[in-house]
């Protein structure tokens, strides 16, 4: 049985396929916590729309909330920042959709193990930060080449981020839920994974078959 998810909220993708890390706002933004969670649009600053504008920083960091000029990690992100630091998160889900019918096209989720024993050992655990980073840029090349695979979308798409977490968590306040938004008839592609000394990440991607006559 999956953890619950815990933050959700969407983000409208131009038609025509684009990186997860290249997705724009929209002005509108729907939260979701207790199995999953989000906080409510009026309670959020206003955010920017149109084609033109792109969340600012790149990476695995862009895909977090783009809250007018403020940098990526804003509200959830700081969450989100704060529970991976406490290992609590378990996985990490973009969901991309389409819009007009809902129906989820692409799923990208990123599993999480965390060696919570780490935290207290007396003799830190080495690993150099430049071995970290060229295997979190390794899965970013990765991720940008699946343009090369996944099927174009052809229609105005949102997508939702979700994070699962440890079931004793305390849920912030006035957060909803939301389900896995699996998708029905899906090929899945496994991409690399990265350690730090505490965390391995494990990603893949699932996509909607191309239907044939």
């Amino acid at each position: 049985m999956s953890p619950p998810s815990l933050w959700d909220q969407q983000h409208p993708v131009p038609a025509g396929h684009l990186p997860p890390r290249d997705l724009h706002p929209r002005p509108e933004v729907r939260a979701h916590p207790a199995g999953h969670h989000r906080p409510r649009a009026e309670e959020l600053p206003q955010q920017r729309g149109g084609a033109d504008e792109r969340c600012p920083g790149g990476g695995m960091e862009a895909q977090g909330r783009c809250l007018g000029s403020a940098p990526p990690l804003t509200v959830p992100g700081l969450l989100l920042s704060e529970w991976l630091c406490k290992c609590l998160v378990q996985r990490l889900v973009v969901v991309i959709s389409s819009i007009e019918s809902n129906e989820v096209l692409e799923r990208w989720q990123f599993d999480i193990e965390c060696d919570k024993t780490a935290k207290d050992e007396t003799v830190p655990r080495e690993k150099s930060q430049k071995a970290i980073q060229d295997e979190i840029r390794s899965v970013i090349r990765q991720i940008t080449a699946t343009v090369t695979f996944l099927p174009l979308l052809e229609t105005a798409c949102a997508f939702d981020l979700l994070i699962y977490t440890d079931k004793d968590m305390a849920v912030p306040e006035k957060w909803e839920e939301s389900g896995p938004q699996f998708i029905a008839n899906s090929e899945e592609v496994r991409l690399r994974s990265f350690t730090t000394t505490i965390h391995k990440v494990n990603s893949m991607v699932a996509y909607k078959k191309d239907s044939f006559p």
